[in-house]
């Protein structure tokens, strides 16, 4: 296992040197791959990528890098959840994974499996776990497994994208050629996903927002209304979704980004920003800021809610970000080929490179 390891003091120290400068430090580190997933777990934060898992302390920032020799035989790791006793598990393309003494075992046997292309993982309430996978879903209760397919369940999509839980404790599963709600014993197939996949799904209070090549469907209540270019909407295919604590919602898409209030079947107060590159990703944090990860870099809101651009001039490791996260403190930025930590400070750029798996300074 590589136990890499870099001191807070490092960025503490650049902050002091450049303070008056009053721009944003980036820090890039490992690893050199495709990051697929962030997800933050009892003060560490957890990153799913094509080379393994990498997991980061948010107290000691020291960085523990799971890879082949930790037991992830196929590496590509596209989600890490955790159990209600903390056990953490991977969703890899060859298999459900758990972490046990510091070493990846595998979980469960691919044969009990629908797939051992395990793509997304979910808890639900009752602390039951619940895995994607390109056949179909299946759950773990900690006793028993139990399988979904298109074969034995109202599923009309084998490979499943997303799943998650609503307020009410509905599972919302977003398919390759379907959406699907699942309560109680019952499936429901919403038609206008049929054929198209479901490309990001986001719950807030009542509201479900998803997004397919044909525009965006937002269910309030009973009630699904579907925006479409003719609605406003930049572009068709939005592909990331954000709701705001004051509710505004925001519309990334090829062409740009969308912004207003969802009333009465329509987005009210609209505003668009222009990208310039397709959006990927969207991020609010907790001062009710927007950041956008695009194929050209980070664009995020000030202090005073004028939009500026972070790239590889101003020291992201790569401009074609994907994915964003928060760990309360600095933004954490996923590329195809690497990753960057964006500092919330008055700072000059300062870098860390990615060379065989190790940190050093430049």
């Amino acid at each position: 296992m590589y136990k890499l390891t870099f001191t807070i003091l490092i960025a503490l120290f650049s902050c002091i040197r450049a303070g008056e400068k009053n721009e944003r430090i980036i820090s890039n580190m490992a690893p050199r791959s495709h990051v697929y997933s962030i997800n933050e777990e009892n003060g560490f934060l957890w990153f799913g990528t094509a080379c393994g898992a990498v997991r980061y302390n948010q107290v000691n920032a020291d960085i523990t890098v799971y890879g082949e020799e930790e037991g992830l035989t196929g590496n590509y790791v596209f989600d890490v959840e955790f159990d209600d006793q903390g056990q953490a598990f991977a969703a890899t393309n060859v298999g459900i994974y758990c972490l046990k003494n510091g070493k990846w075992e595998q979980f469960v046997s691919s044969d009990s499996l629908p797939s051992h292309y395990i793509t997304c993982i979910t808890r639900r309430a009752d602390g039951a776990m619940w895995f994607g996978t390109a056949q179909g879903i299946c759950v773990f209760d900690g006793g028993k497994w139990i399988k979904y397919t298109i074969d034995n369940s109202g599923i009309a999509s084998q490979f499943i994208n997303e799943l998650k839980f609503d307020a009410q404790g509905h599972l919302w599963i977003g398919g390759r050629h379907c959406l699907t709600e699942h309560f109680d014993d019952r499936w429901i197939n919403y038609g206008f996903a049929t054929s198209y996949p479901v490309l990001d799904l986001v719950m807030k209070d009542e509201l479900v927002i998803m997004t397919t090549p044909l525009g965006v469907h937002i269910k309030d209540g009973n009630r699904w209304t579907t925006l479409e270019q003719t609605s406003g909407l930049s572009s068709k295919n939005v592909k990331a979704i954000a709701v705001s604590p004051d509710d505004n919602i925001f519309l990334g898409g090829q062409l740009g980004l969308i912004t207003g209030l969802f009333k009465a079947g329509a987005i009210s107060n609209q505003k668009k920003i222009e990208t310039h590159a397709a959006v990927e990703d969207l991020f609010i944090d907790s001062a009710n800021r927007a950041w956008i990860a695009t194929e050209a870099g980070v664009i995020y809101q000030g202090e005073d809610r004028e939009w500026r651009t972070l790239d590889i001039s101003n020291g992201l490791k790569k401009d074609k970000i994907v994915t964003l996260a928060s760990d309360g403190a600095a933004l954490w930025a996923g590329a195809k080929n690497g990753l960057s930590i964006i500092w919330n400070n008055s700072c000059s750029p300062a870098k860390w490179e990615n060379g065989d798996e190790l940190l050093s300074t430049s």
